[in-house]
């Protein structure tokens, strides 16, 4: 179940997806979630739009993630279909994994780890 800092962390992707960046890739999106949740435990503070992008422009200075084309707001209404691999399923934590299942977000993530079950790969 989630807590307080979670829902508010959740949230906050929200927004700064839809105002700053975003990506399809949900490995990606974990990692940035990841780096946000250790500068909080590491630094202080409070979930907000800047600890988002400074853990994405980390990231990004590691080359640990791709670069994010656009918000949200920028993309087109019908995104296509997401890609995921057992893998890839395998590294988000079971907390991401099931509020994206719950949720199909991206758009696609429930079909993709639907295909995954249904082929026996997870």
């Amino acid at each position: 179940m989630y807590n307080e800092q979670e829902i508010e962390i959740d949230r906050t992707m929200e927004a700064w997806m839809t105002s700053k960046r975003f990506t399809q890739d949900a490995t990606a999106n974990a990692a940035v979630r990841l780096r946000v949740l250790q500068n909080l435990e590491k630094l202080g503070g409070y979930p907000s739009i800047a600890s988002w992008e400074r853990a994405y422009l980390e990231l990004r200075a590691e080359n640990a993630i791709p670069e994010f084309r656009g918000s949200v707001s920028e993309h087109p209404a019908e995104a296509p279909a997401v890609t995921l691999s057992a893998e890839e399923y395998r590294r988000l934590s079971a907390t991401v994994a099931k509020k994206n299942y719950r949720t199909d977000h991206p758009k696609g993530f429930r079909a993709a780890v639907d295909k995954l079950l249904a082929e026996g790969r997870i």
